[in-house]
C-alpha cells in the first residue's frame, strides 16, 4: 500500500433497526428507534448499538480536556497527553533516517524506520488500550473491542471502517476486516507530495 494513499472519510447514513439497549461500561444505554448514526466509526449494522454505547463512553472521556501552556501540560480526564505533528512520525521520520544512514543505504534505512515505527505504534496502542479499559471499567471483550476504533478516531490516528464481512464475536470464529480511511500517516505523505513507492515495494 502506498503511504500516500488517502481516502475520503466515509459518510455514515445508515440507521439501526428499532432499538434496544446496549452496555459497555456497566451502564445500560437505551436508544430510540432510528437513532443518530455513528460519527466516529463505521461498523456493520448488526453491531451498531454496541458501538453507539462505546461512542458515548469514549466521547465522555475525551470531553474532559484541559490545556495549560503555563505548565506545559495537556490533560484528558486527568491523563497527561502530548501533541506530535503527524509528519514527524511518518514522512519526515523516514527522511531523517535516510539522511543518517547515508546515500546508497536507502532500502536499509527504510526498513529500520518502518520497523521501529510499527513497534512504537504497537506499544503505544497496547498501553493506551489497557489504560483506557481500566479507567472506564471495560471488562467484556466486545465492550473493549468497540471502544478501540472510537478511541483511535479521537486520538487522531485514523478513522476505522469495519467491513461487513467481519465477525466481531469472542471465540475461534473472531474475524475483523477493516480499513483506515484518512490515516494520519497517509495524510502526511499526501501533504508532502512524496509517493513512497519504494517503501511499499520493499
Amino acid at each position: 500500500m502506498l503511504h500516500g494513499g488517502m481516502f475520503d472519510r466515509p459518510r455514515v447514513d445508515r440507521q439501526a433497526p428499532s432499538s434496544v439497549s446496549s452496555t459497555v461500561d456497566g451502564t445500560i444505554y437505551c436508544f430510540e428507534s432510528n437513532p443518530v448514526a455513528l460519527k466516529t466509526v463505521h461498523v456493520p449494522i448488526e453491531v451498531e448499538d454496541t458501538f453507539r454505547a462505546a461512542e458515548e463512553v469514549v466521547s465522555r472521556y475525551f470531553k474532559e480536556m484541559r490545556s495549560d501552556p503555563t505548565l506545559g501540560s495537556i490533560e484528558i480526564s486527568g491523563e497527561r497527553y502530548i501533541l506530535v505533528r503527524a509528519a514527524s512520525l511518518s514522512v519526515e521520520f523516514f527522511q531523517m533516517v535516510e539522511e543518517l544512514y547515508g546515500p546508497g543505504r536507502e532500502p536499509e534505512a527504510d526498513e529500520f524506520a518502518r520497523n521501529i515505527l510499527f513497534d512504537l505504534a504497537h506499544a503505544i496502542g497496547k498501553s493506551d488500550a489497557q489504560n483506557f479499559h481500566a479507567r472506564m471499567g471495560l471488562v467484556d471483550p466486545i465492550a473493549r473491542l468497540s471502544a478501540g476504533p472510537i478511541h483511535f478516531s479521537h486520538t487522531g490516528w485514523a478513522f476505522v471502517d469495519i467491513r461487513p464481512e467481519s465477525r466481531p464475536l469472542p471465540g475461534d470464529d473472531f474475524f475483523l476486516l477493516y480499513d483506515h480511511p484518512y490515516s494520519f500517516e497517509s495524510d502526511a505523505w499526501v501533504r508532502s507530495g512524496v509517493l513512497a513507492t519504494r517503501l511499499s515495494a520493499s
